[in-house]
């Protein structure tokens, strides 16, 4: 089954904004964002769990309880758990062979992206994804994979658009000055997207510490990193 236009939906502002009535696309949601927009109430077509059910850290109770009951659309997670009704391996071999970097993956949203170019999706949207840094507790790569996915899909004529807010796609601003210096940004109505000194997040965030290791000075331990969790080969060769 082919998904024409497909809309990935994140947690940020802007997320109800996804066409959810609109028939010529496709809402994708993941993790347990089924709590802040309920499947029952918003017209869901797919969804993506790719965490392993040990690393269910935030709500892991609610996500387990809705993981083990039937939901009546595809839920794609490493391999078909017989405890998760309705879900279905993510066909991670297809996916990696796309492109020349098709390991290239650090999180839900560039799977998700690949995932809909595998599908021949003619159109993709991202709604509400505001923030895809270290501060917010994402691998390190996650924000460079994202945009790496967009970009390849725009490369095979896929045009890739973020809902206002969204924090991929956009230059950020550094020293009051925006590269490239000529860009025109008159369009642009998302608020500007400034770097922060380290010591705003270095009390907060320890692994910041690892991060900046010249600019800030914290103790810090491996346990507060977060590193990219490979997929296993379990469904490698889907």
């Amino acid at each position: 089954m082919s998904a024409r236009k497909v809309a990935i939906v994140g947690f940020g502002p802007g997320r109800e904004n996804a066409p959810f009535d609109d028939p010529d696309w496709e809402c994708w949601g993941q993790n347990h964002l089924f709590l802040e927009m309920p499947t029952s109430e918003y017209a869901w077509d797919r969804w993506f769990e790719i965490h392993e059910p040990y690393q269910l850290k935030a709500e892991r109770e609610a996500r387990l309880a809705w993981l083990t009951r039937p939901q009546g659309l595809p839920i794609y997670a490493r391999k078909a758990y017989p405890e998760w009704p309705s879900a279905v391996a993510l066909p991670v071999g297809r996916l990696m062979a796309l492109g020349a970097r098709g390991n290239y993956h650090c999180g839900t949203f560039d799977w998700m992206v690949a995932m809909a170019l595998h599908l021949g999706a003619q159109k993709i949207a991202i709604y509400g994804l505001e923030s895809l840094e270290i501060e917010a507790g994402e691998p390190r790569s996650a924000r460079a994979c994202l945009e790496y996915w967009c970009g390849y899909a725009e490369a095979l004529g896929v045009p890739v658009t973020v809902e206002p807010g969204t924090i991929v796609l956009r230059n950020w601003e550094r020293h009051g000055g925006q590269y490239p210096w000529d860009a025109d940004v008159s369009g642009d109505e998302r608020p500007p997207a400034n770097w922060h000194a380290v010591a705003e997040y270095a009390e907060d965030l320890q692994d910041i510490a690892d991060f900046i290791p010249e600019h800030a000075e914290v103790a810090w331990t491996h346990s507060h990193i977060w590193y990219r969790v490979p997929m296993t080969d379990v469904g490698a060769s889907r």
